[in-house]
């Protein structure tokens, strides 16, 4: 038998699509049994049309009257698609073949490599959305075809699993999108969107349940930051240090950046894990196999993988429920009420200071009562308040450490210390190939993987996160501006926190969630984890053991340092 030509599968395409034109022709005018629910909304998307050309021939292939109706020269093709019917498909583009023929593949639901005839598909992205039609011999795209730029096959499952959906097979998942196509369409409408919000190294957040109980991994949780509420735990991962009880099995470096979280149900003795990219899953598994042999552990195994965006869309949609929403959701409802008594709080103050400027009498419990505020806890929220805007009093330890030579910066340029590098009005920068070459030299092979030479600021910026999280530039600036101030001299590192928590006072450690020790702890554990081995700073011994832990080792500015930052001459 010859091989079907360009011209044969031309040929076949075009016979189809004059005869699904005819199908939606004869259908046009009737109505479905099943009424589309927000079909307004559709209809004001960009997929209207393609929904409605899509919806006619689904509804045609299920019509009785369009079988007693149509054509003898079209009757092939119908019980054709009836025997087929089209499916909607996220399928990944092999090869292209031909001009307008392509070699593609079930995204979802890998099998058999199928040919695709689609004059107007143009090869943008690996990924394409589309309802295929099979003549038989070869799949047409039919109505829109959606190239998928920011989104991954596992966003499609992540999204339907949210709403209580499985789909096993391509019918399942073309079932799924049909019966859920208004909330679909605004995953369509950023599927085609660039991530220019990232760059190649764009985070994912992958999850799943690990097997074992809480009580087989709890000398690895152990040394973690912990918080509960209403029986729900959630561990994150804190600047543990090699001191820590049982051996933190924890590595340095995360590849996505982010520390893994595990939430615990204490009620089911269940624990969830989740990782800000697959490579970091995989090495938390392998740490938690290594540590718990009797235990089995499948390393590359995952339940979920999407997107921030996806996972923020999401959460936007009426009746999703995303996989870690039992875990989450007390910490969520604890931020409510949280949230509840600050503005109760609020009125209680403003009311105070008002009567007290006023020279009014004002009943502070009495008040407390007629708002549901617990009067004790109201008390404690104003003594906190008044120690969080307090100047820092340095404990009597850390007094020897005390850096009282150093100029501290003027008050009013405390506001700059949370800018980035680029935006810095503290700092004048030189990114030039000397500075790069610098540390690139003083990094080593090791790290230079880690170094964006295009965008230097942005690789010492990210050192700072995973201990300080949305406080890291905070605590970045303060410490180069301190190191800088002390002219190449050899301080302890311990010195250095003491003098950025003068600076900022107790709202740095209310922010952090920390104390003291836990501060010192932090930034110990970054210099030694990044600041040293990326050549930012100097340590003049290797910091181990208890100095390490108390941070008590003498630290000084490398030669990249004082070569990529300066001190900005500010205008009185």
């Amino acid at each position: 038998m010859d091989t079907p030509t360009r011209a044969h599968f031309a040929s076949e395409a075009a016979h189809f699509q004059q005869g699904i034109t005819y199908l939606e022709s004869i259908t046009a005018s009737q109505q479905s049994d099943e009424p589309v629910e927000n079909l307004q909304e559709i209809l004001s998307s960009r997929w209207g049309d393609g929904f409605l050309q899509v919806r006619s021939l689904l509804l045609a292939l299920t019509s009785q009257s369009a079988c007693d109706t149509v054509k003898d020269e079209y009757l092939d093709m119908l019980n054709t698609l009836r025997e087929n019917p089209p499916v909607w498909s996220c399928f990944e583009v092999i090869s292209r073949e031909e001009d307008n023929l392509f070699l593609i593949q079930d995204a979802l639901y890998p099998g058999e490599q199928k040919l695709l005839y689609a004059p107007a598909l143009h090869q943008e992205s690996p990924y394409v959305f589309s309802l295929l039609v099979d003549t038989g011999s070869i799949l047409l795209t039919h109505g829109p075809a959606v190239p998928i730029v920011s989104l991954l096959p596992d966003d499609f499952r992540f999204f339907l699993s949210g709403f209580g959906a499985a789909p096993e097979n391509p019918k399942e998942f073309s079932s799924e999108v049909l019966s859920r196509f208004p909330e679909f369409i605004s995953l369509l409408e950023i599927a085609d969107k660039e991530l220019d919000a990232f760059d190649s190294g764009v985070i994912r957040h992958y999850g799943r349940h690990l097997c074992g109980g809480l009580d087989a991994y709890a000398a690895i949780l152990e040394p973690m930051k912990r918080k509960e509420i209403k029986g729900i735990v959630r561990y994150q991962y804190w600047g543990l240090s090699e001191e820590s009880s049982g051996q933190s099995p924890w590595t340095e470096q995360y590849a996505g950046g982010f520390p893994p979280v595990f939430y615990a149900d204490t009620h089911t003795n269940s624990l969830y894990l989740m990782t800000s990219c697959r490579e970091d899953m995989a090495m938390v598994c392998t740490q938690l196999a290594r540590s718990c042999p009797e235990i089995p552990i499948n390393i590359e195994e995952y339940e979920h993988s999407a997107y921030p965006h996806v996972m923020s869309l999401c959460s936007s949609l009426p009746d999703f429920s995303a996989p870690w929403d039992h875990y989450d959701k007390p910490f969520m409802e604890h931020i409510d009420i949280e949230l509840g008594k600050f503005s109760k709080y609020l009125k209680l103050l403003t009311e105070e200071l008002t009567a007290l400027k006023d020279e009014k009498d004002y009943d502070r419990i009495n008040r407390c009562e007629e708002l549901g505020v617990d009067f004790h806890e109201y008390e404690q929220y104003l003594n906190k308040s008044i120690q969080h805007n307090s100047t820092y009093e340095v404990e009597a330890q850390d007094r020897p450490f005390e850096l009282e030579h150093l100029r501290a910066p003027d008050p009013s340029l405390l506001g700059y210390f949370d800018e980035s590098l680029e935006d810095s009005v503290l700092f004048s920068l030189d990114e030039s190939q000397k500075t790069i070459n610098l540390i690139l030299e003083l990094a080593g092979n090791a790290n230079i993987n880690k170094i964006d030479t295009q965008h230097l600021t942005f690789t010492v910026e990210d050192l700072f996160t995973p201990e300080f999280d949305i406080m890291d530039l905070t605590v970045m600036n303060s410490l180069f501006y301190l190191l800088l101030q002390a002219e190449g001299k050899w301080y302890s590192l311990r010195s250095y926190a003491v003098e950025i928590l003068k600076l900022f006072g107790y709202s740095l450690l209310d922010d952090l969630d920390m104390d003291t020790a836990e501060f010192i702890k932090a930034l110990s554990n970054c210099a030694v984890r990044r600041l040293l081995p990326m050549g930012i700073l100097e340590a003049q011994e290797r910091p181990k053991g208890e100095v390490r832990h108390r941070g008590t080792y003498t630290i000084r500015p490398s030669s990249f340092l004082t070569e990529f930052l300066r001190i900005a001459d500010i205008p009185d």
